[in-house]
């Protein structure tokens, strides 16, 4: 961790149920305010596309729209 940052390269496919597991705030303004959320996403538009993010707390999934 370096300046109170840690960055991780995972696959899209565990990103979400990483966030899960390490109990951190994927919400885009972080207001998840227990305890037990200790660590957010600095950016949470990194997990734009990715299936499985609405795994991690907070979090809202963020997806291309549909065409019409």
């Amino acid at each position: 961790m370096e300046g109170g940052t840690l960055r991780v390269r995972v696959r899209a496919a565990v990103a979400g149920y990483m966030l899960l597991r390490w109990s951190a705030d994927g919400s885009p303004d972080h207001r998840l305010t227990e305890e037990q959320y200790r660590l957010w996403l600095a950016d949470p538009l990194t997990l734009y596309g990715v299936e499985n993010a609405k795994l991690a707390p907070g979090c809202q999934a963020l997806s291309r729209p549909e065409k019409r």
